[in-house]
C-alpha cells in the first residue's frame, strides 16, 4: 500500500521532471476477508466506506476489515442472492445491489436488513427478471433497473411496483434492446442506457435517442460515468466520450478492445479496466499493466471488470481473476526499480551495494554480483554496464562519476576506473606493502572536491588520487595521517571544500594546509553513522538513539539542538542521512525510512505499510540530487522519490465510530449508535469500534475517556477500545485520528456513553438507606439503655466461661492422672495373668485367670472410652495418618473377631472385595479401633450362626466396612438413639455394657470424614456399615510376618516394682534379655556399665520425669544411638508429640501386650 508521499514533500519553484511511476498494488482476496477473489463491481458510499460486489456476497471495506452479507435462506431479511454483480450508493445512502438471479436488493441505512424486489410472473408490475445488471438513479431519484433481456425498468416512488421500458423491433423510440448492461443518471435529468446494441439516452421528456457512435455495428456498452460536460462509455470497440449533444469520439486511438470500466483520477488520468490487464492514459500517453500475481506489488489479475476513484483519489480496482487492487492518491510520488531479469527496466540479479548519481541526473548502482547499471528515474528504464566496464574483481562495493565523466568503482579490492567516451579502464591495486597502493580493504565509499577523489577503503584507512594525475596517497590510521580510526562511515565535503569523515571515534577534519586529519573539538566521541551540512554551515549528525545538530565556531562545532527517544526518535543505526531544500531530514535505516522536520518536531516513518517493497535500507546507499531527487537501496532494489513535489492538500478524511457492543449475560450486545448508549450496571467488556475512512495509508486511533482517563490512550491501527467495567455516571468517548501520517485530527461529534448505577446505588435504595439509618439510630437508642444489662451480662458470662474453662482443664488433667493411676497397675495385672495363664494350671486355676484377665480389659475399655470422650470433648484428639492394607487390617481384626467366636461356637467370616485399594492413608489405630469395636460387640450379641466382616469401595470412593451379625436385631426406637452416650439396650447391661462405645465409634468415625450407620430389624439379626474417605496412595503397605528379636539387651525404668515386673516377665518369654531401674540417675549409671540394645521408659518416674530422662541421654551420647520407647497412657494428649520432640523412637500404650513389645523390639532392636 503506497502513501500519499506527496503530503510530505516540498514544492520547488524549478521542480526537476516528474520521476517514472511504479505503481505497487495493494491487493485484497479471500485471505483479507473477501468473500470471493472474483469481483464485479466497486461502489464508495457518502460516509466513506467502500462496497464490493463479488461472486459469492457483497462486502463492505472500512480500511481494517471485510463485513459481509450473504443469503440466509431462513432469513427474509438477506440479501436475494450472492452474486452481487450490479452495485448502486444512491443520494439517500441507501446500497441497491443485483446480479443474476439475485434481483434487485436494497440495504436500509443501518446496514441491517434488505428489502427485495423479485420478479413474480402474477404481477404485471413486477420486477421484469431476476437477472438484474444495472441500477441507476435518475435526478429525479428515482431507481432504473437494467435486467437481461427484461428491458429496462423504473422503480415507482412508493415501491409498489415497477414501470416497464422494452424493446421493439422497428421502432426507434424505443430502447435498443432489452439486454442493459449499464446505466447513469446523469445531472440534466437524462438517463444513460448502455446494452448490448449500442448506446441510448433517456431524454428528460420521457423521449429515447440512440447516440451514433460511428460503428458499422452498436457495440455493447458495458459502464457510463460522468466525465463533465459528457460521459465515458466503456464499449466492447474502446472508450469513447459523449458529450452534452451526443456527439462521440474515441477517446483510446487503436485495435478496438473491451473495456468493461473507467475512471477518472483526480490527476485528470483515465483508468480502462480490460481484460488484459488495467491502462492508465494520461493525456496522448498510454501506459498499460497486466497481471503479475506472483510479484510484490503486482497487478493481482488480468481480466478487470471495473474501476473507480474514491473521493481521497485512490483507484480500485475489481478483478474477475484476483479479487481487488488499489493505487493511494500519492503512487507516483515513489519510484521502485527492482530485479527484472532481461527486461530494460529491471535491475541486474544482486543486491545494490552503493548509488550515485552522475551526469544528466542518471542514477548509477552497483552489487557484488559484476554489475554496474545506470538508471534514467525520469524513463524508468536500466541500461546494465557491467559487461561494457569488465574487470577481474566483479564483488563492487561503490561508485562514482567524476567530473570528467569517469567512473570510478570502488570494489572489494582496489580501484577500477572506466572512461565512457574512450571506453578505456584501468585499475588501482590493493596492496598493504606499497605506498602508491590502496589498502587490501573493500573500497565502500567515493567523494570528489578540488579535482581529487578520496576513497575510504573499510578497517584500511583513506585514499587520495589526483584526477588530472592519478597519484595516489594513502591515509593510514595512526599518528603519521592524524586518522583516529579506519572503521570510517561516511565521507563528506562541507561548503568550504573540507573533506570530513565519521568513523567510529567520532569526527575527523582534513587540514589541507598540513596534508592531516584531526579531531574535531565539541563533537561526540563516539560512532557517527552518517552527517550533513546544512546552508548556515551547521552540521546534523546521527549516533544511535539521538539526532544532534552542531553549530559550527572557531574550534570546531558545539552541540546546538538535540533529538532523542523523548521526541519520538528510536535507538537504531543509521544507514545514510541527507538535508533537503527545506532543511528537513531524511534517515535510512533497517527499519524504513525516516522524515524529520526539526522546525515543526516532526518525524514520520515510511516502511512496508507506505509501500515500500523493502524498510530494510542498505548502509551507505542514500544519495540526494541536487534538485532534490532522493535515492536509496532497500533489499528489494532502489526507491527513489521527489522531495521538492508535494500533491494539493486533500480534506479531512471521514472519521465517525461504527460499533459499539457488551457482554450482557452470556451473549455480546450491540448498540444503535444514533443514540446515547445505554449501559446496565452489570454490563461488561465495553468495545468500540471507530475508523477513518481513509485508505491511502496506515491510520492511527487514540482514545480520551472524559472523567475516566488522564490522557489520550493509543488505539493502535485497529482502532477499538476496549472497557473492561466502567463505574456508573455520564462519559463521552472522544476520538483523534492521524490519517496517512498526518497530525491527529479530533472528531467532532463524541460518543456518549452513560452506566447505570446499581440497584444499590439508586435514589430509591438511598431513600432506603436514610430510614435504614432512621432505624439504626433508634435502636441505638433502645441499646444503649441495654448497654449496662448486657455489659453486666457480658461479665457475668466470661466469669462463668472462665469457670468452665477451669474446670474442664481440671477435669482432663484428672482423667490424665487417673488413666495413669489405673493403667499402670492394671498392665502389671494383666502381664502377670497373660503370664500366670502359660503355666500348668487346671481347669478350675485357669478359669480364675481367664476371670481375672477379662474383668481388668473390661475395666480398661472402660477407661479408654472416657479418655477419648475427655480428648473429643476438648477438641484434642488427633488423627496420626499412616498408610495401610484396609484388607489385611479387616484380617486383623477377623482374627480377633475368630478368637472370640470361637469360644461361643459361632462363624466369623473376612471378605475383601476386588476393588479394594491396596493402600490408603488414614489412621489405622482409630479404624482398628472402631472395627473392634462393632465386632467385639457383634460376636458379644451372636449366641447363633455368626459375624460377617467385609470391606469394599462404594461409587463415591469411600471405603465401606461392614459387620454383619445374626443376633437378635435392634429395635426400631433404640436404633434412633443407638449411637448416644450411655444408650444401650437390655441385653446390652446384662452384657456389661457401658453405653459409650458406639458413640465413640460415631465420633471418631465423623472426626475421620466419614459415618457410621446401622440396618436392622428386631429378631433378624444386625449390619453395621462405617463408610470412611480413604485416600488411596501408589505404594502397597509392605506386609509379613513378626518375629521375636534375639540377642536382645532392655534396660527398663519403670518406678512401679509391679510393672517393671511383669515387663521383665514378658521381654524373658520373648527371649530378650532385660534389666531393670527404678528412677532416671539410676538408668544413665546401668547405660554406661553395660551393653543397652533399647531402653522401656514410663514417662512418670521419681525426681526425672521420661521427658527429662530422653533429653539426657541424648546429650550424652557421643556414638551410636540408643533407641528409646515411653510407656504410654491414653489420657496424655500431648505426651507422643512431646516425646518426639525429645529424641524418643517409638512409644507403646498402656497395658503394655506380647503383641506390642514384638512390634516394637522387631522394629528398633535389629
Amino acid at each position: 500500500m503506497l502513501p500519499t508521499l506527496l503530503l510530505a514533500l516540498a514544492w520547488n519553484a524549478a521542480p526537476a521532471p516528474e520521476l517514472a511511476a511504479t505503481p505497487l498494488f495493494r491487493r485484497y482476496g479471500a485471505a483479507q476477508g473477501l468473500p470471493s477473489s472474483t469481483v464485479y463491481k466497486l461502489a464508495q458510499d457518502r460516509d466513506g466506506f467502500v462496497w464490493v460486489g463479488t461472486q459469492d456476497g457483497l462486502a463492505r471495506y472500512d480500511g481494517v476489515a471485510f463485513r459481509v452479507w450473504r443469503n440466509d435462506p431462513d432469513d427474509p431479511a438477506s440479501i436475494a442472492g450472492n452474486e452481487v454483480s450490479a452495485l448502486l450508493v444512491d443520494r439517500d445512502n441507501r446500497v441497491w445491489v443485483g446480479g443474476e438471479g439475485t434481483a434487485l436488493n436494497v440495504l436500509d441505512p443501518q446496514r441491517r436488513a434488505f428489502r427485495r424486489y423479485r420478479h413474480d410472473r402474477q404481477r404485471p408490475d413486477g420486477l421484469a427478471a431476476d437477472d438484474v445488471w444495472a441500477i441507476a438513479q435518475d435526478r429525479g431519484g428515482a431507481i432504473w433497473v437494467g435486467t437481461y433481456s427484461g428491458g429496462l425498468d423504473r422503480l415507482r416512488d412508493d415501491g409498489s411496483g415497477f414501470d416497464h421500458h422494452r424493446h421493439v423491433d422497428g421502432d426507434p423510440a424505443t430502447i435498443a434492446s432489452d439486454t442493459v448492461l449499464s446505466l447513469y443518471g446523469d445531472d440534466d435529468g437524462s438517463l444513460w442506457i448502455g446494452t448490448n446494441a449500442g448506446l441510448d439516452r433517456r431524454l428528460p421528456d420521457g423521449r429515447i435517442a440512440h447516440v451514433d457512435l460511428g460503428l458499422p455495428r452498436a457495440p455493447q456498452v458495458t459502464s457510463v460515468v460522468d466525465d463533465g460536460d459528457g460521459v465515458l462509455a466503456a464499449t466492447s470497440a474502446g472508450l469513447y466520450r459523449v458529450d452534452a449533444d451526443a456527439r462521440a469520439r474515441r477517446v483510446d486511438p487503436g485495435a478496438p478492445r473491451m473495456v468493461y470500466g473507467v475512471a477518472r483520477d483526480r490527476a485528470g488520468d483515465l483508468w480502462l479496466a480490460t481484460r488484459r490487464g488495467i491502462v492508465r492514459r494520461a493525456g496522448d500517453r498510454e501506459t498499460a499493466w497486466s497481471a503479475e500475481p506472483l510479484l510484490p506489488g503486482g497487478l493481482p489479475g488480468d481480466a478487470l471488470f471495473d474501476v473507480f476513484a474514491d473521493v481521497e483519489g485512490g483507484v480500485w480496482i475489481a478483478a474477475l481473476d484476483g479479487g481487488v487492487a488499489y493505487l493511494d492518491p500519492g503512487w507516483r510520488a515513489l519510484t521502485q526499480i527492482r530485479e527484472l531479469p532481461n527486461t530494460d527496466t529491471g535491475l541486474t540479479r544482486g543486491r545494490v551495494q552503493a548509488l550515485a548519481f552522475g551526469a544528466g541526473g542518471a542514477l548509477w548502482s552497483v552489487n557484488l554480483a559484476g554489475a554496474v547499471d545506470r538508471i534514467d528515474l525520469v524513463a524508468g528504464k536500466v541500461e546494465h554496464w557491467g559487461t561494457r566496464v569488465g574487470g577481474s574483481e566483479v564483488r563492487r562495493r561503490s561508485i562514482h562519476e567524476d567530473r570528467r565523466g569517469r567512473l570510478w568503482i570502488g570494489q572489494q579490492r582496489g580501484v577500477r576506473m572506466y572512461d565512457p567516451a574512450t571506453g578505456q579502464a584501468r585499475d588501482f591495486p590493493a596492496d598493504a606493502t606499497r605506498p602508491d597502493a590502496l589498502p587490501e580493504a573493500a573500497v565502500d565509499q567515493i567523494a570528489e572536491a578540488d579535482d581529487a577523489i578520496w576513497f575510504s577503503a573499510r578497517g584500511g584507512g583513506i585514499v587520495r588520487i589526483d584526477a588530472a594525475t592519478l597519484a595516489l596517497r594513502r591515509f593510514d590510521p595512526g599518528e603519521a595521517s592524524g586518522l583516529r580510526d579506519a572503521d570510517v562511515e561516511e565521507l563528506r565535503f562541507d561548503a568550504a571544500g573540507t573533506l570530513w569523515v565519521a568513523h567510529a571515534q567520532g569526527l575527523d577534519r582534513y587540514d589541507a594546509a598540513r596534508e592531516r586529519f584531526a579531531p574535531v573539538a565539541g563533537a561526540p566521541e563516539q560512532r557517527v553513522h552518517a552527517f550533513a551540512f546544512a546552508r548556515d554551515g551547521s552540521l546534523w549528525l546521527h549516533r544511535f538513539g539521538a539526532l544532534e545538530r552542531y553549530a559550527r565556531d572557531a574550534g570546531g562545532v558545539k552541540l546546538a539542538r538535540h533529538i532523542d527517544a523523548d521526541d519520538g526518535w528510536p535507538a537504531l543505526a543509521a544507514g545514510g542521512l541527507a538535508l533537503d531544500a527545506r532543511e528537513r531530514l531524511w534517515i535510512a535505516t533497517p527499519r524504513g525510512l525516516y522524515r524529520v522536520d526539526p522546525e515543526r518536531r516532526g518525524i514520520r516513518h515510511f516502511d512496508a505499510n507506505d509501500g515500500l517493497l523493502s524498510p530494510e535500507f542498505v548502509d551507505r546507499t542514500l544519495a540526494l540530487r541536487a534538485d532534490g531527487v532522493l535515492a536509496a537501496a532497500t533489499l528489494a532494489g532502489v526507491v527513489a522519490l521527489d522531495t521538492a513535489r508535494e500533491n494539493a492538500p486533500t480534506p479531512n478524511p471521514p472519521m465517525r465510530f461504527t460499533a459499539a457492543s457488551v457482554r450482557r449475560g452470556d451473549a455480546r450486545h450491540a448498540f444503535d449508535l444514533a443514540a446515547p448508549i445505554e449501559l446496565a450496571w452489570n454490563d461488561r467488556d465495553l468495545r468500540v469500534e471507530a475508523r477513518v475512512l481513509s485508505y491511502a495509508g496506515p491510520n492511527r486511533y487514540q482514545f480520551l475517556l472524559d472523567g475516566f482517563d488522564d490522557a489520550w490512550t493509543d488505539g493502535g491501527s485497529r482502532g477499538e477500545r476496549e472497557l473492561a467495567q466502567l463505574p456508573a455516571g455520564d462519559y463521552r468517548l472522544r476520538l483523534r485520528a492521524a490519517a496517512n501520517g498526518a497530525d491527529p485530527v479530533e472528531a467532532s461529534a463524541p460518543l456518549l456513553l452513560r452506566v447505570a448505577p446499581p440497584p444499590w446505588a439508586t435514589p430509591w435504595a438511598y431513600a432506603l438507606y436514610a430510614l435504614l439509618v432512621a432505624a439504626f439510630a433508634w435502636a441505638a437508642i433502645l441499646a444503649w439503655r441495654r448497654r449496662v444489662e448486657r455489659r453486666h451480662a457480658y461479665a457475668l458470662a466470661s466469669q462463668r466461661r472462665a469457670l468452665a474453662e477451669q474446670a474442664s482443664a481440671s477435669k482432663t488433667d484428672f482423667l490424665a492422672h487417673l488413666g495413669h493411676e489405673i493403667r499402670t497397675p492394671m498392665t502389671g495385672l494383666l502381664g502377670m495373668t497373660e503370664l500366670l495363664e502359660r503355666t500348668g494350671l487346671d481347669t478350675r486355676q485357669r478359669n480364675y485367670a481367664e476371670a481375672i484377665r477379662m474383668s481388668g480389659k473390661h475395666m480398661l475399655r472402660i477407661v479408654n472410652d472416657v479418655l477419648d470422650l475427655a480428648r473429643i470433648e476438648a477438641g484434642r484428639l488427633e488423627l496420626e495418618l499412616e498408610a495401610f492394607d484396609p484388607a489385611v487390617l479387616l484380617r486383623q481384626v477377623g482374627a480377633v473377631g475368630s478368637a472370640l467366636a470361637e469360644r461361643k461356637g459361632i462363624a466369623c467370616e473376612v471378605r475383601a472385595e476386588a476393588d479394594v485399594p491396596r493402600a490408603v492413608l488414614g489412621d489405622l489405630r482409630r479404624v482398628r479401633q472402631v472395627l473392634l469395636n462393632l465386632v467385639n460387640n457383634a460376636v458379644k450379641f451372636t449366641s447363633v450362626g455368626g459375624v460377617a466382616l467385609r470391606v469394599g469401595v462404594e461409587a463415591d470412593g469411600r471405603v465401606c466396612f461392614e459387620v454383619r451379625d445374626s443376633g437378635p436385631g435392634i429395635a426400631a426406637e433404640l436404633r434412633q438413639r443407638l449411637f448416644q452416650r450411655y444408650e444401650q439396650g437390655e441385653r446390652g447391661r446384662r452384657a456389661g455394657g457401658s453405653g459409650l462405645g458406639l458413640a465413640i465409634c460415631r465420633e471418631l468415625t465423623e472426626l475421620m470424614g466419614g459415618d457410621i450407620g446401622v440396618d436392622s430389624t428386631a429378631g433378624s439379626g444386625s449390619c453395621f456399615r462405617v463408610r470412611l474417605p480413604l485416600q488411596p496412595i501408589g505404594t502397597e503397605v509392605p506386609s509379613g510376618g513378626i518375629e521375636a528379636p534375639r540377642d536382645c539387651d532392655v534396660l527398663i525404668v519403670q518406678g512401679d516394682p509391679v510393672l517393671a515386673q511383669a515387663l521383665q516377665t514378658q521381654l524373658v518369654g520373648l527371649g530378650a534379655r532385660s534389666r531393670i531401674a527404678a528412677n532416671a540417675l539410676t538408668a544413665l549409671a546401668a547405660l554406661e556399665t553395660a551393653r543397652t540394645d533399647i531402653v522401656l521408659f514410663d514417662l512418670v518416674l521419681p525426681g526425672v520425669d521420661g521427658f527429662g530422662f530422653a533429653r539426657l541421654i541424648r546429650q550424652r551420647e557421643a556414638g551410636t544411638r540408643v533407641p528409646l520407647v515411653a510407656l504410654l497412657t491414653h489420657g496424655d494428649a500431648d505426651a507422643e508429640r512431646r516425646c518426639r520432640e525429645a529424641g524418643v523412637d517409638g512409644v507403646l500404650w498402656k497395658p503394655i501386650t506380647l503383641d506390642g513389645l514384638v512390634a516394637v523390639l522387631d522394629a528398633l532392636c535389629a
